[in-house]
């Protein structure tokens, strides 16, 4: 018999609500574990991004970001998202699951909240370069995001009031 194919590497996990359990590879394939089947995104991308991005959802299913392009995995199975004012092609940054509903997303510059096919809510600008990757974002219970950086430190992004940055020179052992 032929060799296993290689796996081409999980690069992240999640559990919905309702203990579905996807994982999500190099290539951009999400796998359901409960049911082992593979779904890969209909946006057309041949060669994904090394730079993927994963987000269980409060409201049950789960989020995926690629070269730009969101996808969501509900119970009609994947589809893609179409998000105002974000033309597909320019990335989206970061990514992380609202407590409130929702997503949060890092794209043109901004974070803003997603849900329901809009835009409800903003953080503003990015203070860091709004092109660089933010390689872990998650909503804190007091609703703060927590965004961390490739090569710019930590950022705390508050409801209201400036951020708070956190880098080598007040406590963190390296800026990635």
């Amino acid at each position: 018999p032929a060799p296993p194919a290689p796996n081409p590497g999980i690069v992240a996990i999640g559990e919905d609500l309702h203990g579905k359990i996807c994982v999500l590879d190099q290539s951009g394939q999400l796998e359901r574990v409960d049911d082992g089947s593979v779904l890969v995104p209909d946006d057309q991308i041949s060669d994904p991004s090394p730079f993927l991005l994963f987000a269980a959802r409060p409201s049950g299913g789960f989020a995926l970001a690629r070269n730009g392009m969101l996808s969501t995995l509900g119970d009609q199975g994947l589809q893609s998202v179409k998000l105002a004012d974000h033309p597909g092609d320019t990335g989206i940054y970061g990514m992380a699951a609202s407590r409130k509903g929702g997503l949060w997303l890092i794209a043109e510059g901004q974070v803003r909240r997603w849900q329901a096919g809009r835009w409800v809510e903003t953080r503003g600008q990015t203070p860091w370069n709004a092109t660089m990757a933010a390689t872990a974002v998650t909503e804190l219970h007091n609703g703060a995001l927590a965004v961390g950086t490739l090569g710019a430190g930590l950022y705390l992004l508050f409801e209201g009031r400036p951020p708070s940055h956190f880098d080598r020179t007040n406590g963190l052992p390296h800026d990635r």
